[in-house]
């Protein structure tokens, strides 16, 4: 499964990235530069407007810098409802 939600955060698009992998969990993330540089954010303000609203949101898992790991169908649910309220665009989906 692969959903990428687009926001617009201050007159820029960003996009957020919910996945999941053949090792079964569901993953947020978000983008970084390419290359080798798989820890750093792309996009310092995009880190900082999503640390914001997923502060006391429950069902995340931190597991790198820009990588969540979320932990149940619920958490799935409310994280997508988050983006849409917030004006975001479900912009593609892939499920399998």
């Amino acid at each position: 499964m692969l959903k990428i939600f687009q926001i617009n955060i201050d007159g820029k698009d960003y996009d957020f990235k919910i996945e999941s992998r053949e090792d079964g969990p569901v993953y947020l993330s978000i983008p970084d530069p390419g290359g080798q540089m798989d820890s750093v954010v792309k996009y310092p303000e995009q880190l900082k407007w999503l640390e914001m609203k997923l502060e006391g949101f429950i069902g995340l898992k931190r597991i790198w810098n820009i990588s969540w790991e979320i932990e149940s169908e619920e958490a799935l649910r409310k994280l997508e409802q988050l983006f849409l309220n917030e004006g975001g665009k479900l912009t593609f989906e892939h499920l399998e």
